[in-house]
């Protein structure tokens, strides 16, 4: 189960957190929060920070969400993400064409 938290920032982007597992049980919701920012043409951070899993069809709603921005003019950023999620980026030839902001942990002190 995931939880998905919106949150404004001044500059326009949305801010989207989640919580939890990115599965099958999930992609709709994920979708539902992600998808009404891109008709303002919008940045969106998806915040995966607190992501504790996520499977191929967590991976395919991702991509599915890039595209649509895309379409839509709009920006899809994925941030924070865990080095275990992002290893399977990597390893599925995606990481080179979302943008992917480090996490915490990697960044320079």
């Amino acid at each position: 189960m995931a939880e998905f938290a919106q949150t404004p920032v001044s500059d326009g982007t949305v801010v989207v957190r989640v919580t939890g597992e990115i599965d099958l049980a999930v992609t709709a919701d994920l979708t539902a929060a992600v998808r009404p920012h891109f008709q303002q043409g919008r940045t969106v951070e998806v915040d995966l920070g607190g992501l504790t899993f996520i499977d191929s069809s967590g991976m395919g709603v991702l991509v599915q969400l890039l595209k649509e921005s895309t379409r839509q003019g709009a920006r899809l950023v994925l941030t924070q993400v865990p080095r275990p999620a992002r290893r399977l980026f990597e390893v599925s030839g995606l990481a080179g064409f979302f943008d992917i902001r480090p996490a915490v942990e990697d960044s320079p002190r």
